[in-house]
């Protein structure tokens, strides 16, 4: 297909060289076409330009810079022109408007030329010749000025600038082949690629000013906080209450991503007006799975998981009815404590810690205790 779209663009701009309205207006040399596949959700995309551009032959005949060619005097005039695509200039270099006495080998083309290369022209400069070739009555060296502007010193210059001579031939009437479908960064004819999820995603921007956020508060507060070790960190909050829900934002706020929140417990009425991760809605739901989902809500780049789940205690007496489900919980307490570097012991009673202060001093983790009411 992309042979067909080359031919097709091609054959705009020949038709526009063929009726003579290019030399009137040289910009319709200068069309492009794009193909693109947006992925929309994810702010992906997949994009392919061509810009049509004819290969003639013709004969460079010389190469040099303006600032070697023209005298400041024609340099300031050709400045002043302020060309801003295609100008036709006579040998005193003043604009023709005339298209009969246009192509003149007495004549200067003036290209606002595009490219950064020090030696080439940019691919316009192709079509151009081609329009010249195709009106051209005979054999003649074309006097090719392509404009590069630039400041030195806070002084507009274009010494810079190629000046280049060509040989053109005159064309026959068939169109001449087309190329100009751009190649990717491996040098291949096929799309290219961008993904703009970080400039655009709103979790993306979320978690860019969250990092600053933080890093602003370890330049004023703590110089020597490493926060990508707070990042990596993987906590469990063993409560999913007043302590527990309060404690999760706090890590949030330092910077914690990896959170897992415990509870058996559901919301009951009376816990929104004091446990900041909960609302009205949620009563009747397991207080874990909320918690969890509300962490990422707020931190939409939270990793954050919700474990409904009892804490075997010393005291309470288990029946041989229970056995298999304390032992499946002891379990799965003692996979969790493994899993994680920091576990915040925020439970209601004494006898709901014991077990878990047992497991992080036998595993040597972090255990933070902290209780309300006694």
């Amino acid at each position: 297909s992309s042979g067909i779209n080359a031919e097709y663009g091609g054959a705009n701009i020949w038709q526009s060289i063929v009726d003579g309205s290019a030399l009137s207006d040289p910009l319709l040399l200068n069309k492009f076409y794009g193909v693109c596949f947006a992925d929309l959700k994810k702010y992906r995309y997949n994009y392919w330009f061509c810009f049509p551009a004819f290969v003639t032959p013709a004969v460079l005949v010389s190469q040099s810079t303006v600032g070697d060619t023209f005298s400041s005097e024609q340099k300031d005039k050709i400045l002043n022109l302020g060309c801003q695509g295609v100008m036709f200039l006579d040998k005193e270099l003043r604009e023709v408007t005339e298209d009969g006495n246009k192509i003149n080998e007495q004549n200067y083309l003036l290209l606002a030329d595009p490219s950064t290369n020090t030696t080439h022209p940019g691919w316009p400069l192709r079509n151009i010749i081609t329009m010249l070739s195709y009106h051209a009555k005979s054999e003649l060296v074309v006097k090719v000025i392509c404009l590069r502007e630039n400041k030195v010193s806070n002084q507009r210059t274009i010494d810079h600038s190629l000046y280049l001579e060509i040989r053109i031939q005159p064309i026959q009437s068939d169109m001449p082949k087309v190329v100009g479908w751009e190649r990717n960064a491996k040098g291949k004819l096929a799309s290219k690629f961008v993904d703009l999820s970080a400039s655009m995603d709103p979790a993306k921007i979320s978690e860019s000013s969250v990092n600053l956020n933080l890093k602003l508060m370890r330049w004023r507060l703590l110089p020597q906080l490493n926060l990508e070790i707070l990042q990596k960190l993987k906590v469990l909050v063993l409560g999913s209450g007043t302590l527990g829900c309060n404690v999760a934002r706090c890590l949030l706020g330092w910077g914690v991503k990896n959170i897992t929140m415990l509870d058996n417990g559901k919301v009951s009425y009376s816990n929104p007006v004091r446990q900041s991760l909960f609302n009205f809605d949620d009563c009747g739901k397991n207080k874990a799975d909320v918690a969890a989902l509300r962490i990422k809500q707020i931190n939409p780049s939270a990793v954050a998981t919700g474990v409904t789940l009892s804490i075997p205690m010393p005291g309470h007496p288990v029946s041989k009815l229970e056995e298999d489900r304390v032992k499946s919980e002891v379990e799965k307490l003692e996979e969790l404590i493994s899993d994680a570097d920091v576990v915040f012991l925020l439970t209601d009673t004494r006898e709901s810690r014991w077990l878990p202060t047992l497991m992080t001093a036998e595993k040597h983790k972090i255990c933070i205790n902290s209780a309300l009411g006694f």
